[in-house]
């Protein structure tokens, strides 16, 4: 995983108090009525401005094997910090790995940050918020030319904060909740999923794949991966898209699984 460099290191706890705050979520509730984790929805509540927020240059990468990706529309994606610096474009971005299969190059567009790397998303979709915080937490949203309602894509990526990783993990990974009383100091309710997830499952002790139909929205296909195994981290892809595009779901969400770290022999 790419990560961002952090300059500062606060506690676990502001750390994860301020980034509830940046993505608009709330201290976690103390009685069972309230404690409801609230899956990733279509992203309308909160948008990045490009020009203030972001930056889209127009690109031209390369695959594995050098060759330019001339037909499929690339852009790179540069942010703007809370100090009002734009980050350093990377001057030799890596190829992208693994090939497009030729079904779908007509579906999609590229784009790379620095904060994770490349995204892949279905062309002529906009970005909808561009987030990276002071201890690299990550969150890029993506929607459907015809708003959210129609399709979207999200990615959360967190490096450092614990409590922001149990925080997003809890209730879809079995011990997350109890890791995140742990770290507090608290003791509260486990916390109920809403929606209530059509499917979840656990391909190894590090994934969780899940299929649930938020208000407004397609049904949404993820993928979360909690690593504890060294330098902890979360990464996690939420994808809505049309019913006529499910293999290029499949695909989105295979592709960024293949990106994040293995845990299946730990």
């Amino acid at each position: 995983m790419h990560r961002a460099e952090t300059w500062m290191k606060p506690s676990p706890w502001l750390a994860f108090a301020g980034w509830l705050v940046a993505i608009g979520l709330h201290a976690a509730p103390t009685t069972a009525a309230d404690h409801v984790h609230q899956l990733a929805g279509a992203p309308s509540r909160y948008s990045s401005t490009e020009g203030r927020d972001y930056r889209l240059t127009a690109i031209h990468p390369k695959d594995a094997s050098g060759q330019l990706l001339t037909d499929i529309p690339s852009w790179r994606i540069d942010l703007n910090d809370a100090e009002g610096d734009w980050e350093e474009p990377n001057a030799n971005l890596p190829a992208l790995q693994p090939a497009i299969p030729a079904a779908l190059r007509n579906q999609i567009a590229l784009v790379h940050t620095n904060a994770v790397g490349w995204i892949i998303i279905p062309r002529g979709w906009r970005v909808q918020r561009a987030i990276v915080g002071e201890d690299g937490n990550a969150i890029f949203n993506f929607i459907a030319p015809t708003g959210a309602a129609d399709g979207w894509l999200t990615l959360e990526e967190i490096p450092a904060c614990l409590g922001c990783m149990y925080r997003a993990a809890e209730g879809i990974f079995p011990d997350a909740h109890k890791q995140l009383d742990g770290l507090l100091g608290t003791s509260t309710p486990k916390p109920t999923l809403s929606p209530q997830p059509d499917s979840l499952s656990h391909p190894d002790r590090c994934t969780a794949r899940l299929t649930y139909q938020p208000s407004k929205s397609p049904t949404v296909q993820a993928v979360m991966v909690l690593d504890q195994q060294g330098d902890p981290s979360l990464a996690a892809m939420y994808a809505a898209l049309p019913a006529s595009q499910t293999a290029l779901t499949q695909f989105l969400i295979t592709r960024y699984r293949s990106t994040q770290p293995s845990c299946a022999a730990h």
